[in-house]
Parts: C-alpha cells; structure tokens; sequence
C-alpha cells in the first residue's frame, strides 16, 4: 500500500511544499548557504534526517533545522510562515493556498517520492496474512475481533494503534483505505512510530500501523527477535550494490598503510571523526577501529575533531588532518564534483559491509506461501515482463532483490551493543556497580556475536 510524499531540502526549491516570499532585496540565504526550518511528518523521519546529512555535507555552508510532527501540524506551520519548507502527502488545498496568498506567500509543491504504510502485529500473533477488504473493515469497526479473521484465535479484540491522530498515516486510511469513511472509534494513537513498534512488541493483540520508512536493519532486528521472524532478502542498489562501507582515509602522500599504523602513531596524528549521529562516520570505526581495540579516540591522538563526511575528504586531501572517517558514498560524490580533490586520498580501512534493507518474513508462514513470495521477490525484474518491473524498480533507484539471512543483521547488532555501551559509559549519574555490571552484559554479547 503506498502513498506519495515528497522531500525538501532546498530553499526555494522544493521537494513536498515550499512557500517563497517576493522580496525587494535581494535574499541573505541561497540554495547552499544559510539556515532553514522545516517541518516535516514524523512518519517520514528515518528519510528526511538522511537526505538532510547528505545536504549539509554537500554544502558545510547550510544548516536545515527540522521539526518533525503531525502532517497536520506541519502544514500548519507553513501556513504561519513559521518554516519555509513542509514534507507533506497530500498537496495544499485551495483555502490553504489562498490563505498564504494573502500573505504574499507563493506555494510550489513537488512530488519527488513514493512512500507506504505497513501492517505490524506481535509475535504471538498467527494471522500473518490480512486481506485488502478485511483491513478496510477492521479500520471502520465492521471487524473488532481476532476470531472473526482465524476462529482458532484467542487474541480478543482487536485493538488497532497508528501512530498520530493527525498524521499522513491515518489520513491515508481514511482517504484511501475506508473511501473517505471514519475510523472506528475503538482507534488509538502512541504518538509516534518508534512507540507505535514497542506497543506491538508489548501487546498481542494489536495491529499496528506505521510509515515503511521506519522498517530497516533496526526494524528487522525487532522483527527477528519480538515476532519470529527470518530475513529472507534485501535490495539492491541499480549498480547491484548492496551496502555501503566505512572507510578510514589519508592523504595520498601519507606514509599511514593500516589501523596499525595510526594506532601506532596516534600521539602525533590529527584525526577527524565524523558526527556522532552518523552511523558510517562515528559509529562504525568507533566500534571497529577503536573499541576492539581497547582505545578511545578522544584521548589517543595529539588532536581529535569531528565533521561531517565530505568536510573530512577534503580536510585530509588539503593537508588539515592526517586521518579522517569517510564513507565510500561520500567518496563517490567527492570524484564527481571535485576529482581534483580526490585523486589526494587513499583509503587504509574499509569496514564490514553496512547492508541495505532487508525483507522479513515471519517463520510460521507455510512453505508453500513462502515459495510464492520467494518466486515473486527474486524473479521481479528477472522473469515474466522484466522492462515494466525494471522500470519500477529504477524509480526507487533500486536493482532486482538478492537472498540474504539474518547474518546481515550482525553488524548492526555490534553497532547497538556498542552504542548502548558508549551511553552507559557517558552515564554519570549511574551507580558504578550497576553500571558495570550492565557494561558486562553487552561486553558478553558483543563476544557472542563475534564467535
């Protein structure tokens, strides 16, 4: 079930809604300098937070500060020109649009994405296959216990919870789902998707409803532990790539050939770490890099700062620092728009592969519908009418599926346990005793997850 949505990052220039003001001066902020607000629906945050790091580091010159809530509450905050830029599902309606007229504010909207809802229930949950018209009748209360789908179920009631009463979530039901019909009242809200995903884990006999961008590595790791499931496939890039890698990189003339070597001289070096919210940048080689190897970055070198990624391609390229976190995506751009400046760096660590989004599915399904999904999901683009299915899956800048297993989730497994660790660490309020033995615990299943 999709829904469109649209993104926007730019000033001006936009990507769902923006509203651009006639000015008689020429404006302080471009396209790839100064700070924006935006708002955005909360659905859309796993997309939105990655399109804005990508954007600031691009242009070191920009900031975009984003607040993420209701789709509601996100127009209306467009509307109040208290952003510039709205993420939204829906276009402006004409009231809207004439109300921003009257403050001479000039709407452009732009579709540059498709997105979908997903149906999310408990582990305890056997009914893994729910019908178009059966959903339509539970959302409107035609259908409120589990027994009227499965009469083996002892679940009870139905209890169905979306994420926002005003979101583009529940829109989308009523719209496109119920044919503009209420919802049944019996409906409940968490107030975003994260707690949309832990009430489920929590509660049997719920069915939740929650934005696809929200279902990753991390989703998955949820589904294979609360809801008996296995990862079966993931995507694919166009160029057949599926994942990305952090690197570690010098300049070209630098006589440093490995993690040996930096660890080894790291008393003279200045080192460049990367955002500590960026997976690649802080904490893959963070993990990797330092934590297996018993030392913190912050006091091992004669200098430690941290930016973004292609701010720390080109510190190393221009000589600024001696060795930087980097990723081989940010590379890539840096080659395309300035070659010059990345002919200057050599790569000396490459991480595991950060796998792309896996497909899971819930173990107790019958073989036989198992073979079904597994035909259509690795024949898709291969078999049957290939043209059409390539062409859809080049809209979202994908190649055919490939098999995988949960063994592409380990990776992401270290990374929680080691970011969890590094909180508990940070934790100065904590009794020592507690935290040490908690820091125990994850130690333990790190080493599990290395055998």
């Amino acid at each position: 079930m999709s829904r469109n949505a649209a993104i926007v990052l730019m000033l001006c220039a936009a990507v769902v809604v923006s509203s651009c003001r006639n000015r008689s001066k020429q404006p302080t902020d471009t396209v790839s300098s100064g700070v924006i607000k935006i708002s955005a629906d909360e659905s859309f945050r796993p997309l939105i937070q990655q399109e804005i790091d990508v954007f600031e580091g691009l242009y070191p010159a920009a900031g975009i500060i984003p607040e993420y809530t209701s789709e509601v509450e996100a127009i209306n905050l467009l509307i109040k020109d208290s952003v510039r830029l709205a993420v939204s599902t829906r276009k402006l309606t004409q009231p809207e649009i004439n109300t921003l007229n009257e403050k001479k504010l000039f709407p452009k909207e732009i579709k540059i994405a498709t997105d979908g809802i997903a149906l999310i229930t408990n582990k305890q949950n056997t009914d893994s296959m729910l019908s178009l018209p059966n959903l339509t009748k539970i959302l409107t209360g035609k259908i409120t216990k589990w027994k009227e789908l499965d009469p083996q179920s002892k679940l009870g009631d139905i209890q169905v919870v979306f994420d926002n009463a005003n979101s583009s979530t529940v829109r989308y039901a009523i719209d496109s789902l119920c044919g503009g019909a209420p919802l049944y009242e019996g409906l409940s809200a968490q107030g975003n998707n994260p707690q949309v995903i832990d009430y489920v884990a929590k509660t049997p006999n719920v069915l939740g409803v929650i934005g696809v961008s929200w279902i990753g590595n991390k989703g998955a790791i949820q589904m294979v532990d609360r809801s008996d499931g296995s990862v079966f496939a993931q995507t694919t890039a166009a160029d057949g790539t599926d994942g990305y890698y952090s690197l570690l990189v010098v300049n070209k003339e630098s006589p440093l050939k490995s993690v040996d070597d930096v660890l080894k001289n790291a008393a003279e070096l200045r080192f460049s770490n990367g955002d500590p919210n960026s997976t690649s940048g802080f904490l893959v080689p963070g993990y990797y890099v330092f934590a297996k190897n018993n030392v913190d970055p912050k006091k091992i070198f004669k200098n430690v700062v941290a930016a973004n990624h292609e701010s720390n391609a080109l510190a190393v390229a221009n000589r600024q620092v001696d060795v930087a976190t980097c990723n081989n995506e940010a590379i890539g751009r840096l080659e395309i728009a300035h070659p010059e400046k990345a002919a200057q760096i050599r790569e000396i660590w490459r991480s595991p592969l950060i796998p792309s989004d896996p497909l899971v599915w819930r173990n107790s399904l019958p073989e036989s519908t198992k073979k079904k999904i597994a035909d259509f999901i690795f024949g898709y683009g291969v078999k049957g009418d290939v043209a059409h299915a390539k062409a859809i899956l080049e809209k979202l800048q994908w190649g055919p599926f490939k098999p995988s297993t949960n063994a592409q989730l380990v990776p992401l497994r270290q990374l929680e346990l080691f970011r969890e660790k590094s909180r508990l660490e940070a934790n100065a309020e904590m009794p020592a005793a507690e935290k040490a033995e908690r820091i125990k615990k994850i130690d333990e299943a790190l080493d599990k997850l290395s055998l």
